[in-house]
């Protein structure tokens, strides 16, 4: 008896043999589906096009232009192939080539994989030209573009990127989308490397349309421009009836007031979507500057607040407001240089039309929990505060005292007034970071682009001392204006 050639002796032997056959017959059934199933795999991860030539006259007349299937297309403009050639060294061959992956897993960004809010949501197209090589994001040229399909049609506000090989992540600066569709972005870049397509990913949850973006940045210009005049005037006013009012308190509202507008003005400024990246860190960094200032003079407010209507006998504070002014204008300082010193370029162009910190981490400590805990502050000020007019105001309706009820109840008003505009933008705001859907985000940008004129109203036309100071000085115009009347009639 034969079993593939050998002899067996016996049926003991067979049997071993039959086993043995069998086993090895799994075994290599089993290693040819997982070389098929990595295989598979591999072409899914990996490159699904790939393509070298070399630069002809044909391209350096009419450029260069390429289909990959339906998840790419290319088009390079003969401006930057010329480019190309004119800076090639030598005798250098001018090659172009391309290679267009399925999936971005190749390229591991940590920080993305951290955000839960943001995916690559296209292919990876690779593109290399001549001495552009593996350093090409380094330099700049005519720009050209390219088309990507998106893979999940869902997903919204895409944004071009490209992967820096030097700190391992996306970045955005020198790219920008030119045409979105439904299902595939064009963008425009002045440099060469990977690139792939950044997404906002909200789940189930309805994002912005364009329509909506566009409104709200018309709303915010016209807010924010309504605001400026209005602190203009408010700070005009603290300035010249600063004897006519409370040393301390006028202070503290210039501060406010001038720090709210210098973020504004700031705010201006980062709409004007530049994409020069030096240009975008100053602008991202004093933005967060100025709004942590603008929050802890708002912290100041609500202090200040408290010492005047909780304590029975205000409290004395030697060098009060100069320890005020250190803490509001020196401490968000540190906390930007902290950014600045541990995240390498800590401010890019993070939207379309914002300059703003890169990094999660940075922007978590270095910005909400801050805002967090003054709103927190103030909240239990606010508490502390209504608390104790409330006993107030139940104490003069007991004894029948007209004029101090109506007093507290005046200040009642304005402790509410304050509040609401120091706390319940910024809480719609958190709402809005989490949740971008139409309505907070209309509430948001209303209120917080309008903040400077509420706080002229606060500060002026609803503030008894300033409304006295103006018809104090009405009333001398008037006066003045009169007499000058009757001279004049006099001596003719």
């Amino acid at each position: 008896r034969r079993v593939h050639g050998a002899e067996v002796a016996d049926s003991k032997s067979l049997r071993f043999s039959e086993d043995l056959y069998d086993s090895l017959t799994s075994i290599m059934n089993s290693l040819g589906r997982m070389s098929t199933m990595i295989t598979k795999f591999s072409r899914k991860l990996s490159r699904i096009h790939i393509v070298s030539m070399q630069l002809t006259k044909k391209h350096l007349d009419s450029g260069y232009s390429e289909q990959f299937g339906s998840d790419a297309k290319l088009q390079i403009p003969k401006e930057t192939i010329q480019e190309v050639v004119n800076g090639s060294v030598g005798d250098f061959i001018n090659i172009i080539g391309v290679i267009v992956y399925n999936s971005s897993k190749l390229f591991y960004d940590q920080q993305l994989e951290l955000n839960e809010s943001q995916a690559i949501n296209s292919p990876v197209i690779s593109i290399k030209m001549s001495n552009f090589g593996k350093t090409g994001f380094r330099h700049k040229i005519p720009p050209f573009t390219f088309t990507l399909r998106h893979h999940v049609t869902s997903y919204r506000n895409p944004r071009c990127v490209y992967w820096n090989e030097s700190d391992n992540n996306w970045r955005r600066d020198g790219c920008k989308p030119v045409d979105i569709q439904s299902n595939s972005t064009t963008c425009q870049c002045d440099h060469m490397t990977n690139f792939a397509l950044l997404f906002d990913v909200y789940g189930n949850v309805e994002n912005l349309t364009s329509a909506n973006q566009l409104v709200l940045k018309i709303i915010s210009l016209v807010g924010v421009s309504v605001s400026v005049i209005s602190l203009s005037m408010n700070l005009a006013t603290l300035i010249y009836y600063r004897r006519l009012l409370d040393e301390n308190l006028t202070k503290i509202h210039s501060n406010l007031s001038l720090s709210l507008l210098l973020f504004l003005l700031v705010f201006l400024l980062n709409m004007t979507n530049s994409e020069d990246s030096t240009y975008c860190v100053f602008i991202g960094l004093f933005c967060h500057y100025f709004i942590l200032v603008t929050w802890l003079w708002m912290g100041i407010e609500a202090f200040n607040m408290y010492i005047n209507l909780v304590k029975v006998f205000p409290i004395y504070i030697k060098y009060y407001l100069i320890i005020c002014g250190l803490i509001a204008w020196g401490l968000p300082a540190v906390v930007c240089s902290v950014v600045m010193a541990t995240e390498t370029d800590s401010y890019h162009l993070q939207d379309i039309n914002v300059c703003w910190m890169k990094s999660n981490c940075a922007f978590y400590y270095a910005f909400i929990a801050p805002i967090a805990g003054i709103i927190l502050f103030n909240s239990v000020v606010f508490v502390l505060i209504l608390r104790v007019l409330l006993r107030k105001q139940s104490i003069s309706k007991t004894k029948n005292r007209n004029s101090a009820s109506s007093t507290t109840l005046r200040q009642i008003k304005a402790c509410v007034f304050l509040m609401a505009l120091l706390g319940l933008p910024w809480m719609v705001g958190f709402i809005q970071f989490e949740v971008l859907q139409p309505v907070p985000s209309y509430l948001f940008v209303i209120l917080n682009s309008l903040q400077g004129f509420w706080l002229f109203l606060f500060q002026n036309v609803l503030n008894e001392s300033t409304r006295r100071a103006w018809s104090a000085s009405i009333s001398k115009t008037s006066s003045t204006s009169v007499k000058s009347i009757r001279n004049n009639t006099r001596t003719r």
